[in-house]
């Protein structure tokens, strides 16, 4: 029980780098504003001396969160989660270290890594809704994971459909951590349930 209760942190670190990440971006957003009107990623920031550094404060501010949040769980039923969270951490450091104006190698280096970024997200999401929890409300959260990747697709710059791209980054992001405090949240509840059954059992 101590354990389910530390595991309400893990959301709490996610939303805390995100936030921080967010903060970093408006300031990047003031010193450049072009990048919102011209439907560019979040990593638009790291091409531009003027907003590297907030840029890069954001990402190392997520990062840390991220890797935090993964060392708490420890439960081998969330190895899946807990690894998925490693990963996404060192993915967000290939973001940074890819910036996609240098040349070629480098912006196919970023699209590669930004690939594996949402394929991870999706994946953890696609095992936690097939074989974890199956509740309407987790397969609400998968399904507008999946439109929100869907939308960023459609933002790229060779389709050019939709001009959503940083707000569908930010999207999928809350998305995910809401999906996965949604799942700690029904492991809690059924874990008392399981104890309160085994209580009245014994008594």
């Amino acid at each position: 029980m101590v354990y389910l209760k530390i595991m309400h942190k893990v959301p709490r670190y996610l939303i805390l780098g995100q936030a921080s990440f967010l903060f970093f971006a408006v300031i990047c957003f003031v010193l450049e504003p072009r990048a919102f009107l011209e439907n560019a990623p979040f990593s638009y920031y790291g091409t531009h001396r003027a907003t590297f550094i907030p840029y890069a404060i954001g990402i190392l501010c997520a990062v840390f969160c991220i890797t935090k949040a993964a060392t708490i769980i420890r439960d081998k039923n969330d190895v899946i989660i807990r690894k998925a969270l490693f990963s996404l951490a060192v993915l967000l450091v290939g973001i940074l270290a890819s910036p996609y104006s240098v040349n070629g190698y480098f912006f196919a280096a970023h699209i590669i890594v930004s690939i594996l970024l949402l394929s991870v997200v999706l994946g953890v999401s696609s095992v936690i809704v097939f074989t974890r929890d199956r509740s309407a409300k987790s397969r609400l959260f998968y399904t507008c994971e999946i439109l929100t990747v869907v939308a960023l697709v459609l933002s790229q710059g060779f389709v050019g459909i939709l001009h959503v791209h940083a707000l569908a980054e930010l999207t999928i992001s809350l998305l995910f951590i809401g999906h996965l405090n949604l799942t700690f949240e029904e492991t809690s509840h059924a874990a008392i349930k399981d104890s309160r059954s085994t209580n009245r059992l014994q008594n």
